[in-house]
């Protein structure tokens, strides 16, 4: 290629300058669906067609996968409402956190009566699916906030950033297994096509519970992540999203919660790239960014120094 049209043959006294792009595929991750930690995959024949309006899939929510959708009971925010309605970055944390203990439970129990935080039976039996979720909800302003922060008030007692800093409940349920300084939720932000695949990559490998902060900056919303498929280069195709503001979905077809979409890598002018997904609305299928990735790592080492165990 010329200046974008093909070169056919070289003319005498003119300089050429050949540049090579090459791309090395990941052969380890090529072609592969992979879950968060401790999730149990679904048989292929479990994901359903939501309608012929949609090109994405569905799952119906087993107690036996291990993934949790923590639904708010008032998405759209109706004034007269449950005070639900910003508090995705809420239902994000607590579905990490469900996650988060069940595979901890071997560590928790042993930790016995010390923990003295809410009851982590999901569904709850209540009117909303997780007490821990009521936990946030029972401390916290019907506002926006950050998903890790969320998580890192839950087990350090560290109170989040405005206008979350005066919880009404200190929390910190495990803040004695944790040093000092030690966040087990953390987030990572300039998601390029390379930087996002790269963090993806480390978080499934590394035993973290992941989530996205999407859409517009300043009318964000969080949601949880709980597994990728890769294409032929290893790069991330497909990711499996748990989103809390489909509690009309979730009734609608019968109980789905998780939901197969395609991601996208858009190129902003200048040539650098970005990461979005499509949620499969055929008539208007339009890329939405992930502008961040929320992780939780479970403190594995942290939990065995704590209790004296290997």
């Amino acid at each position: 290629m010329s200046g974008g049209t093909v070169l056919s043959d070289f003319e005498a006294g003119k300089q050429v300058t050949i540049r090579l792009s090459l791309k090395e595929s990941d052969a380890r991750w090529a072609n592969k669906k992979v879950w968060v930690h401790g999730i149990t995959a679904p048989d292929d024949k479990e994901w359903k067609s939501l309608s012929s309006l949609y090109s994405s899939t569905a799952l119906v929510w087993k107690k036996e996968y291990g993934w949790y959708d923590c639904n708010k009971l008032n998405p759209t925010a109706r004034p007269n409402g449950v005070p639900d309605g910003y508090m995705c970055w809420a239902a994000t944390a607590s579905n990490m956190l469900q996650w988060w203990i069940d595979q901890n439970k071997r560590y928790i129990d042993m930790y016995g009566d010390k923990y003295t935080g809410p009851d982590y039976t999901y569904p709850s039996g209540n009117k909303q699916e997780s007490n821990i979720f009521q936990c946030f909800l029972d401390a916290f302003p019907n506002k926006a906030g950050k998903g890790d922060e969320g998580a890192n008030w839950f087990i350090h007692g560290i109170a989040p950033s405005s206008p979350h800093n005066k919880p009404l409940n200190p929390a910190g349920y495990f803040k004695d297994v944790f040093p000092e300084g030690v966040r087990l939720g953390t987030n990572v932000g300039g998601l390029g096509k390379e930087r996002f695949n790269e963090v993806i990559k480390d978080a499934l490998s590394t035993k973290k519970a992941i989530g996205l902060s999407v859409g517009l900056i300043t009318e964000g919303h969080v949601i949880t992540m709980w597994g990728a498929e890769f294409d032929e280069n290893g790069d991330v195709s497909h990711i499996y999203v748990a989103d809390n503001n489909d509690r009309d979905t979730y009734e609608f077809y019968k109980g789905v919660g998780c939901f197969r979409y395609q991601v996208s890598y858009e190129i902003n002018p200048e040539g650098s790239t970005y990461t979005c997904y499509k949620e499969g609305y055929i008539p208007y299928d339009r890329p939405i960014v992930i502008n961040r990735l929320v992780f939780l790592d479970l403190g594995e080492r942290y939990w065995k120094q704590y209790l004296g165990i290997e």
